[in-house]
């Protein structure tokens, strides 16, 4: 009975890898099929991907560039109010 229920955890995880590689690749596969008939949606997808790469690699850069990066923790966060709307700054 134990054999039987370790024999069917080891299938089961054998099962799920083979069903994540698979996922993976074909993914992958999907993707870059997509890329080759919208290169444009590839290029915006490019272009934002490295953005973001920067903002998390360069973050004192990113924000000087106005990447869209924002710290959440140090004296530059806590020291700036967050900024006002125009609509909800009128008396």
């Amino acid at each position: 009975m134990l054999a039987t229920l370790v024999g069917l955890s080891m299938l089961l995880a054998l099962v799920g890898g083979i069903a994540t590689l698979a996922g993976v690749l074909l993914g992958r596969r999907l993707r870059a099929h997509h890329d080759r008939r919208h290169p444009a949606q590839a290029a915006a997808r490019h272009r934002d991907r490295y953005g973001r790469r920067l903002a998390a690699e360069w973050p004192l850069l990113a924000q000087t560039l106005g990447l869209g990066y924002r710290g959440t923790c140090g004296p530059a966060s806590i020291a700036s109010p967050p900024p006002s709307s125009s609509l909800t700054a009128r008396a």
